[in-house]
C-alpha cells in the first residue's frame, strides 16, 4: 500500500469511527449550555453521499447561521488566532500543510462581560479544517454549499491540501 493510500484509509478508519458513534461533548464552552449528547449514525461514505443533498438547516445554538465556511490560510489571518472555535485546541503557530488551513465562519459575537450573544455585532471564528470539527459545532453543515474556496486561496492549494479537503469534505478540483 502506498503511504498516501494508507494515510486516506487511516483517515476514513478514523471518521468513520468519529461520524458512526455517539458523541458525548461539551460543545458550547462560552454559554451555559449542559452537556450534549449526540448520535451521528452515518458512516463516512454515507456522510459524503448526503454532501450532495441539501442542508436540513436547523439551526440551535445562536451562532449557527447562513453563512458560509470560507477555507483561508491560518497564517493569512493577523487576528492572533489561538484555538479552533471547535474543539479547542490551539493552532500551531507554525503550520505545516494542511494544518495551515482553517475554516472561517461569521457568527453572533460573544460578548465575555455580559455573557451573552450580540444581535448587532458579529465576528469571524476559526475552525480546523476538519469535517469533525465542524460537526461537533455546527451540525448542520452537511452539504458543499456552506463551504466556499475564494480563487486566491484556490490557486495556492497544494495536492497536499487539495487531497485534504477531499478527504475531509468530498471537495473535487477538477
Amino acid at each position: 500500500m502506498e503511504p498516501e493510500d494508507a494515510f486516506v484509509a487511516m483517515k476514513h478508519a478514523r471518521l468513520g469511527s468519529y461520524v458512526a458513534g455517539p458523541s458525548s461533548v461539551t460543545l458550547y464552552e462560552d454559554g451555559n449550555y449542559e452537556e450534549v449528547e449526540d448520535a451521528y449514525p452515518l458512516t463516512h461514505e454515507e456522510l459524503m453521499s448526503r454532501m450532495a443533498l441539501p442542508s436540513l438547516r436547523r439551526f440551535t445554538r445562536p451562532y449557527h447561521n447562513d453563512e458560509p465556511f470560507s477555507v483561508v490560510f491560518l497564517l493569512d489571518q493577523h487576528v492572533g488566532i489561538v484555538q479552533c472555535a471547535s474543539c479547542g485546541v490551539d493552532f500551531s503557530r507554525q503550520p505545516q500543510p494542511p494544518e495551515d488551513l482553517v475554516l472561517e465562519h461569521v457568527e453572533r459575537f460573544w460578548n465575555q462581560r455580559t455573557c451573552t450573544y450580540s444581535t448587532q455585532q458579529m465576528q469571524k471564528k476559526y475552525i480546523h479544517a476538519r469535517l469533525e470539527c465542524v460537526l461537533a459545532r455546527y451540525e448542520y453543515f452537511t452539504t458543499l454549499d456552506f463551504l466556499v474556496i475564494s480563487h486566491d486561496v484556490r490557486m495556492r492549494l497544494t495536492n497536499i491540501h487539495q487531497q485534504h479537503l477531499s478527504i475531509e469534505f468530498g471537495c473535487s478540483f477538477e
